[in-house]
């Protein structure tokens, strides 16, 4: 299965263009591109293929996973994002 592997960042969006409640903080949310892989589905969990598999897509949001499967090392308000391409 080849993916494409993107890492996504969440920013806060102080002064939105339309009012809003003070309650509520929108955020954006930006990608990069790292990768293009082919990756075996027999070496990913199987809630993940699941996913992938009936969404063309996951975001990873565990660390763990996110580093022993995929070698990225997340930080604070970061995720992967894993879209099927072929």
């Amino acid at each position: 299965m080849k993916v494409r592997i993107s890492m996504c960042s969440e920013y806060s969006y102080r002064d939105p263009p339309i009012p809003r409640s003070r309650h509520i903080t929108p955020t954006i949310t930006l990608c990069r591109e790292l990768a293009e892989r082919d990756i075996d589905k027999h070496t990913l969990p199987k809630d993940i293929v699941e996913t992938i598999n009936r969404v063309g897509h996951i975001n990873i949001l565990d660390k763990e996973v996110a580093k022993n499967i995929f070698g990225v090392e997340l930080s604070e308000d970061q995720y992967l994002k894993v879209v099927v391409i072929g």
